[in-house]
């Protein structure tokens, strides 16, 4: 029988800003993108809600279709540990590219950058099930590792001329 549930999810507790610098140099070409966003946290059901509050051109239009696709494939991939967010809205305000280096790779790439960080400033929760061992970490402490001299087979302790012997007296 097919498990019918759905897997679980982060969503957010308050808003946050999130920055994403995607810079490298190879060879004579570069790639560059700079993204700025603003997260929100969404209704339930909503979805991923996109939103460019760019002004003039701090980004040009022709990467903002690559900026969009980064925002949902690092909202799919998830954050924080791998759990998907899925109702947000995330507000594009600001940003920067380079005349020759900028390119749809590297802002998309800025945008999943400035997505995680902001989504860590938020508040994320998980929202799991009862049963969902993916989560258990996150809401109950993890159990101390025992050390070797809890375990059963314990070494005795080192004889260092200090300890008192005689029961009558212990006062040394």
């Amino acid at each position: 029988m097919q498990d019918m549930r759905q897997p679980a999810k982060a969503r957010l507790t308050r808003s946050a800003n999130g920055e994403g610098r995607y810079v490298r140099q190879t060879g004579s070409r570069g790639e560059y993108g700079h993204v700025k966003v603003r997260v929100h946290p969404g209704e339930p059901g909503s979805g991923l809600v996109f939103e460019n509050k760019i002004i003039g051109e701090a980004i040009p239009t022709r990467f903002m279709a690559a900026v969009e696709q980064g925002l949902r494939e690092s909202a799919m991939l998830g954050v924080p540990a791998g759990y998907r967010v899925d109702d947000a809205r995330v507000e594009v305000d600001d940003g920067s590219y380079h005349d020759v280096d900028s390119s749809e790779t590297a802002f998309r790439l800025a945008a999943t950058i400035a997505f995680q960080d902001a989504v860590r400033s938020a508040g994320p929760i998980v929202d799991a099930f009862e049963d969902d061992d993916r989560a258990s970490y996150m809401t109950e402490p993890r159990k101390p590792v025992p050390s070797p001299r809890d375990s059963a087979v314990a070494l005795p302790e080192p004889d260092d001329g200090m300890h008192c012997t005689d029961d009558t007296d212990r006062n040394h």
